[in-house]
């Protein structure tokens, strides 16, 4: 009998202790950036993919965008991420806004906004998280902070043309005459030309230095340079 007992209390092992389940919070945000485009303002950041941890995130990721807005002459203000967001994108939502792992959302506003709003600075602070038990959210530590001060820019280029020849490209343009509320351009100072060897969004990169109000000898010059650059990049 005591042979067996003495089997028996080695058998059985010492069960450790029950791990607690993962937090998974995300880190911090810390590209934040506002862009205008025309009547638009970019909203862009960089999707985390670790947590707090430095371990991976495996739980969909929501995000939480807060806003304000200072009219001109007055000071911005930062948003209040204890307050309600200005809008939420829900995981399935993320990759409609998504390419290469930046987040880009877009605020688009109407003309009657946009005559309404110049000079008035917009602010944005993002949150993001993931929820946990009973869906409770799990919440990063907000972004930093990002503003855009909307100006009267002009209208896009019209009758765009490119014209080739053996030796180069002529690009050709009609200089903007308005501004997008109706206005006269005062501080049109030149242009920029992108160039992009695919034509797909985020493929185009800035040529050379802003080129001034010119003639179209001016952009015959460029395009010249235009078609040197590409022929030592694809030989």
């Amino acid at each position: 009998m005591l042979a067996v007992l003495v089997m028996t209390f080695v058998g059985c092992g010492v069960q450790a202790p029950p791990r607690p389940p993962r937090v998974e919070i995300p880190e911090q945000i810390k590209d934040l950036a506002a862009t205008q485009v025309g009547r638009t303002i970019r909203i862009t950041f960089t999707l985390p993919t670790l947590a707090v941890d430095g371990e991976r995130l495996t739980k969909p990721v929501q995000i939480d965008i807060f806003r304000t807005l200072a009219p001109a002459g007055q000071k911005p203000a930062a948003p209040d991420t204890s307050a309600a967001p200005w809008q939420s994108l829900l995981p399935r939502e993320l990759s409609r806004y998504t390419r290469a792992g930046k987040l880009e959302y877009p605020l688009q506003l109407s003309p009657q906004e946009f005559r309404g709003q110049q000079g008035s600075t917009y602010s944005f602070v993002v949150i993001t998280f993931t929820r946990g038990f009973m869906g409770h959210p799990r919440k990063s530590e907000p972004s930093n902070l990002a503003q855009a001060t909307l100006l009267d820019v002009t209208e896009p280029v019209t009758n765009f043309t490119v014209k080739g020849s053996q030796t180069a490209l002529l690009l050709t343009w009609d200089k903007p005459v308005e501004t997008l509320s109706g206005s006269q351009p005062a501080h049109l100072s030149g242009y920029r030309i992108y160039q992009s060897p695919t034509g797909k969004p985020d493929s185009y990169r800035l040529l050379g230095k802003p080129l001034p109000l010119t003639s179209t000898t001016r952009a015959f010059t460029l395009a010249r340079s235009i078609i040197s650059a590409s022929a030592r990049s694809h030989p």
